[in-house]
This record gives C-alpha cells, sequence and structure tokens, in this order.
C-alpha cells in the first residue's frame, strides 16, 4: 500500500489514497463513509502519522492541516481539486468530475466543505 523511506516521508505507491484527520469526528465519519463506497478504489490513511504528516507538511506547508486530501499517482489534491478528484472515482465519475468544473457546482461544493471545515474547527476548539 505505501511504505516509510529513509527520511521518515510517506512513498505512495499505486492507487488513490484519501487522507484525513483522524483526532476530527466530521473526518473520520466523512473517512468511514468513504470507505464503505469506495473500498476497492481508495486507500484510507490517518494524517497523524508522522511519515505522512511529515510528507504533508513538506508539500502544502500549514495548508496541510486545512483539508482533507488526495494522492493520486504521487500528486497532492486538496479542497476543492480533492473534491473533483474524488468525485471522478465514482460511477459515472468522468460525467460528475466534469460538472464539478462548471463555476456553480464549484460553488456549491466549495460552499459543502467550508461548511464542514467550519464544523471541524469548532469540534477541535471545543476538545
Amino acid at each position: 500500500m505505501f511504505r516509510s523511506t529513509s527520511n521518515g516521508t510517506f512513498q505512495f505507491n499505486e492507487g488513490i489514497y484519501l487522507l484525513f484527520d483522524d483526532d476530527c469526528n466530521v473526518c473520520t465519519s466523512f473517512a468511514k463513509t468513504m470507505k464503505k463506497l469506495f473500498w476497492k478504489k481508495l486507500k484510507i490513511v490517518p494524517m497523524h502519522l508522522s511519515s505522512v504528516k511529515n510528507e504533508g507538511i513538506m508539500m502544502l506547508g500549514d495548508d496541510y492541516w486545512k483539508s482533507f486530501h488526495i494522492v493520486d499517482m504521487g500528486k497532492w489534491f486538496s479542497e476543492i481539486a480533492a473534491i473533483t478528484n474524488l468525485l471522478k472515482i465514482m460511477p459515472l465519475g468522468k460525467i460528475f468530475g466534469c460538472i464539478s468544473e462548471f463555476p456553480p457546482a464549484k460553488y456549491l461544493l466549495l460552499r459543502l466543505l467550508r461548511y464542514f471545515q467550519a464544523s471541524r474547527r469548532r469540534e477541535c476548539i471545543i476538545q
């Protein structure tokens, strides 16, 4: 699936990976749902694994903590790009992926993402 390298980062092998914040209930529920729906196509990885975290912070800086991420063939996608890539693995994914590129659809997806990010921030502040 994946392995640590000598410099403490992760090497993502073949497949598509969903990186999620395993300290967050909203994120964990999202990851569990994605795992049930796409168990053959998607590998679910917690963001707090030290080698994954090292790689993510090296690639994205502080943006690593703002959203979930998709890693596909070693390329990282965050926020709206991650949603678009996630839509592409669904049945009829090419169609959903194209639709998500249109501004009204992109706007709605971004609003949904911001809603979940706000829920995540509220949860993290309370704990």
